[in-house]
């Protein structure tokens, strides 16, 4: 579950840094990875500073729950849905 759930992250950064450079330039792509490189180095107590720069603070997603039946019921009810 873990692997899948840094997998789709890395799929997302990769298109918005494509949104980015195709929108802005390259220039904004490669500074926005610069700065994500930074504060995801390895050693730090915590990564709320990066899921503040990379705008995943406030997402809410199956790891944040996990074990809590109530809300992997209505997680899955959810996508059952869509």
């Amino acid at each position: 579950m873990e692997q899948k759930h840094l997998m789709r992250y890395f799929v997302e950064e990769q298109q918005t840094l494509h949104r980015a450079a195709a929108v802005y330039g390259s220039g904004l792509a490669m500074q926005l990875n610069l700065e994500r490189n930074i504060l995801g180095a390895p050693g730090q107590q915590s990564y709320i500073h990066l899921e503040i720069a990379m705008n995943k603070l406030n997402d809410i997603d199956e790891l944040d729950f996990m074990g809590n039946k109530k809300f992997e019921q209505e997680y899955v009810k959810g996508f059952q849905q869509i």
